[in-house]
Parts: structure tokens; sequence; C-alpha cells
């Protein structure tokens, strides 16, 4: 009876709201403010905090001139949807909403024997509540498909029934995905392919590495779209009459001095000075940084005294 329940369960969300347009494009908005929710896959059980997939791919997004401000998780190891929604149900977008939510949860229904049948809501909840927590942009909010642990030394034995389970609930997260018009990322082929690759596995034969980790994220970079409309001008915080833009810059980056400014210093990340200028007070300067490497750098504007303000931009190259 369990079996002919799943299998329904599974038909059911093959046939519902199967003629939605599902969003083809994850919107990536600079600068980032990113929540990751879900379980141990998340929180990247016995990898190092830098091998964590949310890490990993804000990296990859930072090497390609987004600003990274935050990379939030709530997650841990063992929750079940129950778990997590104990933990986001009272949470009110913050002002402003991160701009990047992702979604990875249900292994521990399914490794706890829960109920398939309750599933469905609970991760529809979970869901909307994410795209809550995004401002309203489901643009920006993307679910993760279950990885099989079918395919670790640990669920070898039952590797059968594992998988034609994970199947049943990767069925219907993938449906409630496309019918909140939210991306979608099947990565549990790649968790297959732990067999012949145990590189895949972290030390614990269980969770991903961080190289599998790494495999996800190239992934789910041939479906994002970087959106820098949000940050063309940047006034610096420091004194309203600065202001640093485009930002991100390709060509020409502008800056309007302050007038009490003598000079310019520019870093880039690895804290290195990349030049400094002598600068007229109240005239806009001119840096061409076309052949500039693309990433972060800082600025500072100082007076006689060596202090004035100081702020960041983004060198993008085409």
């Amino acid at each position: 009876m369990k079996q002919q329940s799943r299998k329904c369960i599974a038909l059911l969300f093959l046939f519902l709201g199967s003629v939605n347009l599902w969003a083809q494009e994850l919107v990536v908005k600079n600068p980032l403010h990113f929540l990751a929710l879900g379980d141990s896959y998340t929180i990247g059980q016995s990898v190092a905090e830098e091998d964590r997939w949310p890490n990993q791919l804000a990296t990859a997004l930072q090497q390609e001139g987004v600003v990274v401000e935050e990379v939030k998780f709530i997650a841990q190891t063992g929750w079940r949807t129950d778990n997590l929604w104990s933990m986001v149900a009272g949470l009110a977008p913050n002002k402003p909403p991160y701009n990047l939510v992702s979604l990875l949860i249900g292994v521990n229904n399914q490794y706890q024997g829960v109920a398939i049948d309750l599933y469905p809501d609970q991760f529809r909840q979970l869901l909307q509540k994410a795209i809550d927590l995004c401002g309203g942009q489901n643009e920006s909010v993307f679910v993760l498909s279950i990885p099989d642990y079918g395919y670790t030394p640990f669920g070898a034995s039952n590797r059968e029934a594992i998988s034609h389970e994970i199947d049943l609930y990767n069925t219907i997260n993938k449906q409630i995905a496309e019918n909140l018009d939210v991306v979608y990322f099947n990565i549990t082929d790649i968790s297959r392919q732990a067999l012949e690759k145990p590189e895949y596995l972290a030390s614990d034969k269980l969770h991903p590495s961080g190289e599998m980790y790494a495999r996800w994220v190239e992934r789910i970079l041939q479906k994002v779209q970087l959106d820098f409309s949000t940050s063309t001008e940047l006034l610096a915080e420091a004194s309203p009459e600065i202001h640093v833009f485009p930002n991100p810059v390709v060509n020409e980056l502008n800056f309007r001095i302050p007038a009490d400014a003598q000079k310019l210093v520019i870093s880039n990340s690895f804290g290195e000075t990349c030049g400094q200028w002598t600068v007229t007070p109240g005239t806009t300067l001119q840096l061409n940084v076309s052949n500039w490497s693309s990433g972060l750098y800082f600025y500072r504007i100082a007076d006689n005294k060596n202090a004035l303000t100081s702020g960041k931009f983004v060198v993008r190259q085409k």
C-alpha cells in the first residue's frame, strides 16, 4: 500500500501544473546577499567551509565581478522539512531582503521513514517562504534536487530502494519548483557517479566532497544571469559628495571628487597598490580600466591629512 501511494503521488505531480512556464535562468544581483536553506548537503557535512557548494558558488560569482557581501546558512545535518520550517517560519524578509536564496531539503524525510505524503505541502511551504525571504523575486530563488546516497558505501546494500525513493521525492520537488516558476537544478545524476569516482565523497564516505560540490556549482553557473543594474552608481557612505560610477565597470570609471580631496589611491583585493593619482577638488576624474583584471578593488580618497573616505568597486571584463 505504501509503495502504491508513492506511485500515485509521483504520477499526480507529473500531471499537475505541466503547462506552467518554467524559469530558465537564475538571476544573480549585485551586491550579493545569499541565503542557503537545507540540511547536511547545504552546510557541507565533513568538508571545509570553503568547500561547501554555497561558498564555492559565491567565490565563482565573485570572480565574475559580483560583490559578495553575505552568505548565510540556515541548515543542519539531520534536518527534515519540518525541522527547517520551525527555523524559518517566523522570519521576516531582511531590509533589503536576500537577493539569492537556495533550497535543498528532503533526504532526511526519506532516510527517517517519514510518510512521503507529507512532503509536497511541507516543501511547497518552504519554497514559498524562500521566495518571501528573497523579497518575492522568484527568479533569484533556486532548488537543488536531492542527491542519491544509495551510491555511497553507506547506502550500497539498499541502493535500489533508496534510489527509487529519492527519485519520487525529486519528482515532487521539481514539479513544485516549476509551479512556482523557480529554477531547478538536477544534481542527482552527479551524485550517482560516486561509485566510479571515489574522490566525489568526503572522508565519511557518505556526504559529497568539495570536488563533487564543484560539479554542482558548474551546473548552476550554466543557468546564471548576472544583473548589475542595481549598482550602476555607488554613493560612498562616508561622504555625500563622492560618487564612483559605473560600478561594476568595464571601460571608463568615474570618480566625482569632493572639495577637500588631494589624492586617489587604488589597491586590489590582495592589498597591492595599483596606482595613485593627484586629483583636482570638485571635479570628475576618469580612469580607463579596460585592461585591468576582473575583480574587486578598493579606493581611498585622501586630503592632506591622508584621510577622507574609502570604498570599493568591481572591474568586469567582457
